[in-house]
């Protein structure tokens, strides 16, 4: 307490763990490289990586059964994001082939998110309808009960 003659006594740490899944877990989040107007997306994801429900319900691949033989873009989707959120917690630079794999994904199913070259590349986009279309995806696609993890 301020201002009396207490002693405050710090716990002393005998021995601090150093294996290297010891230092990663005290890092920072690791970031999303820009891949071209792709920041939209980028912020997206890392937010929906925090959401640790969702994060674990994605990385758990809980997708409903697909009634055909071929998987929809959606899944190819979600599975993808599964792939970028796992290599960004090893913190590997093979997180670029995920989510290269999942802008082609995108523009390939959502063309108004694709950019030409002869227009300058990716157009700008809008974060919330960004989200709003992975939420939209995640609804239809994730067998998720609440609590269903805890």
């Amino acid at each position: 307490m301020v201002g009396t003659n207490e002693v405050i006594v710090i716990p002393k740490i005998a021995e601090v763990d150093k294996t290297p899944k010891a230092i990663v877990a005290k890092l920072p989040p690791h970031g999303i490289k820009n891949f071209g107007n792709t920041c939209y997306m980028n912020s997206v994801l890392q937010v929906i990586r925090t959401i640790s429900e969702l994060k674990e319900a994605i990385s758990k691949n809980v997708l409903e059964v697909n009634t055909t033989n071929e998987e929809s873009t959606e899944i190819i989707i979600i599975k993808t994001i599964s792939e970028l959120f796992k290599a960004l917690d090893q913190r590997s630079e093979t997180y670029e082939n995920a989510m290269l794999k999942l802008i082609a994904t995108i523009e390939t199913k959502y063309p108004e998110y694709a950019g030409s070259i002869e227009k300058g590349g990716r157009p700008q986009q809008d974060a919330n309808e960004f989200f709003m279309r992975f939420v939209s995806i995640f609804k239809s696609y994730l067998n998720y009960q609440p609590n269903q993890y805890v």
